[in-house]
């Protein structure tokens, strides 16, 4: 049988409800294994003006608390389980972070790092979501296998490393589990984070599966 690659979009990661209902479709196929999933709707355009030259700190603390409580309003309804609010308050800790560094040095870099974190953020919540229903399912890091170049904020996917890294990090965990990763973001050599452009994510559909 095929493994099936499902992809869900910002709107539909939205919010608790959203997810919910996501999960549902995930379930009702056996054979989708693997789960890419967007920021929920709203993250990346915070996220985008994070990134923004010249923005004043006011700005920025307010777009942080904008950012905190769209992942805070699902993390409320899921009954704030202890492994993912730990994993959320690092992520969202990591984009304090980031956002400062930026405010005094500009680097590509950074900024492809900063946009990824939306999409750690709503995978590690849906994956809790799949949990919730009772299914074994986790989050993975799609940087573990999504091989790039350093072209940061349109990298290039290198896909015989890629469909080398997945046989040997992704699939043998696929029996066991559903996954839920990101289709955004990549690595390069070095490990920094890199950002694909549109059209990532169904590249690693067609690398990892069959896409839905």
């Amino acid at each position: 049988m095929s493994t099936i690659v499902a992809k869900f979009g910002g709107t539909s990661v939205a919010d608790y409800q959203a997810m919910s209902r996501c999960a549902d479709i995930i379930l009702a196929n056996p054979n989708t294994r693997v789960v890419v999933v967007s920021a929920s709707s709203g993250v990346t355009n915070l996220l985008v003006e994070l990134t923004q030259d010249g923005l004043d700190d006011a700005r920025r603390q307010q777009l942080l608390k904008d950012i905190a409580s769209i992942q805070y309003k699902i993390l409320d309804e899921l009954g704030r389980p202890n492994d993912v609010a730990a994993r959320l308050d690092n992520l969202l800790s990591r984009i304090a972070v980031l956002s400062e560094s930026l405010s005094q040095e500009r680097s590509k870099a950074t900024m492809d790092e900063l946009l990824a974190q939306g999409e750690q953020c709503s995978s590690a919540l849906f994956a809790a979501v799949l949990r919730e229903k009772g299914e074994v399912a986790s989050a993975f890091d799609v940087r573990q296998v999504m091989r790039t170049d350093s072209h940061f904020g349109r990298a290039e996917p290198k896909i015989e490393q890629i469909a080398t890294l997945c046989r040997l990090h992704l699939a043998p965990l696929l029996s066991t589990q559903r996954i839920v990763t990101q289709g955004f973001i990549g690595a390069d050599e070095q490990g920094a984070t890199t950002t694909l452009g549109r059209g990532g994510e169904r590249l690693f559909s067609c690398t990892a599966g069959r896409s839905t």
